[in-house]
């Protein structure tokens, strides 16, 4: 244990010690605003050594039962209720949203699933309008940033998630997304346009399932319980953030790919986890 966790924990037995109430409750009572007695609650549901409350934070119970495990372990008033039940509906939607990104991750694209199918190709026609494609297996899958000949085989790491993201970018902000395709074709700093998509997919599954999003979620979220396309939509924006940073960095191939692709990361994921950050989501790529 850190010398740091050792201070905190002993902190909090001293404030506990004299004011005869756990952290919980005094978060609970706080006049932090819903965002941040959200995150403060979460804090203590993670850290706590008791795993109904970690159970809570991992989408275990649903929000009646998860208030039900909170007011028995912590012993909390009943006048609690309506100052905590707030900030338990948005932890168990969070979490909800997690399971259901790790499903759609989990599940493999199948040529006989007629869904999966369909959205595949309705994502070539979303980016290549004007170009028909000739076969279902061909090399033209290059022409949008995918590796060989059959896209399935680049959507094994991330699944379906991978192909929602770039469907879902293609078809709710075409424009950009054909803009933004344009530039993946430049002669010298040209990329892989859906193999970069599948590869931001991953990055921000990673930070949302670990919990790295969870700050930047709870300030920017408007609309609770949180929805899938609230993920669809950062997805879109790192797409286009990350356009701009690759050209802005002009590299001679895409063997700078692995190094530029890492400051990126580092430079986003500082923004991230700043206090109350809110971030303009706009997506302003052009030709």
């Amino acid at each position: 244990m850190g010398l740091w966790m050792c201070l905190w924990k002993l902190w909090k037995w001293l404030v506990h010690a004299f004011t005869g109430t756990c952290e919980l409750y005094r978060i609970t009572y706080s006049k932090l605003s819903l965002e941040k007695r959200t995150q403060q609650i979460e804090r203590c549901l993670r850290q706590s050594k008791y795993k109904e409350l970690n159970d809570i934070y991992n989408g275990a119970y649903d929000v009646e039962q998860s208030l039900a495990v909170v007011k028995r372990v912590k012993k909390l008033p009943d006048d609690s209720d309506e100052r905590v039940l707030p900030s338990l509906r948005r932890t168990v939607s969070l979490a909800a949203l997690k399971k259901e990104l790790e499903a759609l991750r989990s599940e493999a694209y199948s040529e006989d699933n007629f869904g999966h199918k369909n959205t595949l190709l309705q994502l070539w026609n979303l980016l290549m309008p004007s170009v028909p494609l000739e076969a279902r297996i061909t090399k033209d899958w290059q022409r949008i940033g995918f590796q060989g000949t059959d896209p399935a085989t680049d959507f094994r790491g991330m699944g379906m998630l991978g192909l929602r993201c770039l469907h879902y970018f293609a078809e709710h902000h075409n424009a950009v997304a054909r803009s933004i395709h344009l530039h993946s074709h430049h002669p010298k700093h040209g990329y892989p346009l859906a193999i970069v998509s599948i590869d931001l997919t991953s990055l921000l599954f990673g930070w949302t399932t670990s919990g790295i999003m969870d700050s930047y979620l709870h300030c920017a979220v408007t609309q609770w319980p949180i929805s899938m396309d609230e993920f669809m939509e950062i997805h879109c924006y790192l797409l286009d953030k990350f356009d701009k940073f690759w050209i802005s960095k002009e590299p001679e191939n895409l063997m700078a790919f692995n190094t530029i692709r890492a400051e990126f990361a580092s430079q986003l994921q500082q923004e991230l986890i700043k206090e109350d950050i809110k971030i303009d989501m706009t997506l302003t790529s052009t030709c």
